[in-house]
This record gives C-alpha cells, structure tokens and sequence, in this order.
C-alpha cells in the first residue's frame, strides 16, 4: 500500500497587493477543515516542567493549527499537531508530516527555541523525527539557529498497525540525536530522553493518507508598505491563487485593517 508524498512547503513569499491603508495590517489565514489525522506528542516532559515555570506569561505557545492536548490550561501539557501530509509502503515504511509547532520562550534563561513542521519517518520498524529548528539566545555574540528538517530524535521501536482505513502506531524509547542536540545548541544534551508519541491517520479510499491544506502567516502585523508576506505550510503554490469553477479554493490569506476600539 503506498500513496504519493505531497510536496512539504516551508518558508515561502507570497506577494500581495499594494496595501494602501492606514494603520497595521492583521494577517489571518483563512479557516481549512481540520484533518483528522494526529500526531500526539511533547517533546520532552521534564523540559515542558522547566520552561513552564518560567516567570513570565506564556512561556510554552503553541503555533497553529497544533493544539494543546488535553483538558485544562496547563502549559506542560503536550500537544496534538494534525496530520499535514506523508506516504506509507507498509506498516514498517512510512513517512507523516504534521502542521504546526511549539516556542519554549526563556529569556531569562538565554534562548528561545521554536519547533515546527515535524515528520515522523519510519524505515524498516526505526523511528526518526524531523523538525525545523529555530533557536536564538539572550547571550551576546551567540549566532541563532534556523536549519530544517532536522534530526531531533530516534527510536528502533516503532509499532504500527496498517488496515485499509487507518494506520495507527506508537514510538517509545525516542532520545535526543546527536544533530538534534547540536541545533538545540546543546540546551539538552545527546541521548536525552524524549516522549513517546501516538500517531493516528486515517487513509483514503484508495489507502493514501487522508490530506488537508494548510496555510500559516508568520507573525501577527504586516506594515502598510508590505509587498511580500511569509507564509509556510502544505497544498499550496507560492503566488498562485487555486481556483474551481471561478472560486478560490484550499488555503488562502485576509488581509484587514486593526481599528481601535
């Protein structure tokens, strides 16, 4: 069983008309179905403790569309990041890409490091994770790490089960690799331990991974005189609009004026 990969988007410029309006400009990406499928992770417990005590609001966020998993507001709790797109030959040979991401924020403690666009890669029952890294420092001098698809973990114990509808699987004993470390600017050292994860996918009538679109806009505001904004994510062409039957489909970026209340 096997499907074809999508092509996975990372940074990207989208241009966009001359903004000729007053005040900021808030970027929101338009509202996609949300997949099914899920990646259930937390990178690493006892460094979700760490920084979620950290003196200051919002030390843990979330970058959508990832969620917070589980009931509460607790800020160590894990995430669930909705499945983006991947391929599976079969239950020992897969690849899942998944949206969204996570930004420990510790100032205090010198570094801010941002997680995102993961992938779960499996090859002959051995686990890998891949992320894009993103980390900068308090401490002068210290040059920031932006490198992708990087990776942060691995496992050889991957267990998956594949039927005509679903694969489902869990990886446990994930530690930290050595290139992992290295991005993370040794924060955590090689060998640290990792969360398990639990990965659901629902699969196609064909047995392709069920797959949805999504756009993110990186940042909040974009300045009147903007010609080019950034954008990441999956299902789309950078400075094409798709269109069915005359109407613009997938994922796509509003663009609005803030008034003041």
């Amino acid at each position: 069983m096997a499907s074809t990969p999508r092509a996975r988007r990372h940074l990207g410029a989208l241009a966009t008309a001359a903004l000729a309006l007053g005040g900021a400009v808030a970027a929101t990406p338009a509202a996609a179905e949300t997949p099914d499928g899920l990646l259930r992770w937390g990178f690493r417990q006892a460094f979700r403790s760490y920084v979620g005590g950290a003196p200051h609001d919002d030390p843990i966020a979330v970058q959508a569309p990832a969620t917070f998993d589980g009931a509460g507001d607790d800020l160590t709790r894990p995430y669930a990041f909705p499945v983006a797109s991947g391929s599976v030959e079969d239950a020992e040979n897969f690849s899942v890409s998944v949206a969204g991401g996570v930004t420990y924020d510790y100032p205090s403690h010198t570094f801010r490091i941002d997680l995102s666009d993961l992938t779960l890669r499996v090859v002959d029952g051995e686990a890998q994770m891949l992320a894009d890294v993103r980390v900068s420092s308090t401490i002068p001098g210290v040059d920031p790490v932006s490198e992708n698809d990087v990776v942060v973990g691995t496992s050889g114990v991957a267990v998956a089960q594949l039927s005509p509808t679903s694969l489902d699987a869990t990886v446990t004993g994930l530690e930290l690799s050595e290139a992992g470390a290295d991005a993370l600017q040794r924060y955590l050292s090689p060998g640290a331990e990792l969360d398990s994860l639990e990965l659901s996918v629902p699969l196609d009538e064909v047995g392709a991974i069920a797959w949805t679109p999504y756009l993110s806009v990186l940042g909040d505001e974009i300045g009147t005189e903007a010609t080019q904004i950034q954008v990441r994510g999956y299902g789309f062409e950078y400075g094409r609009k798709a269109a069915h039957g005359g109407q613009p489909v997938g994922p796509y970026v509003l663009l609005g004026t803030v008034v003041d209340p």
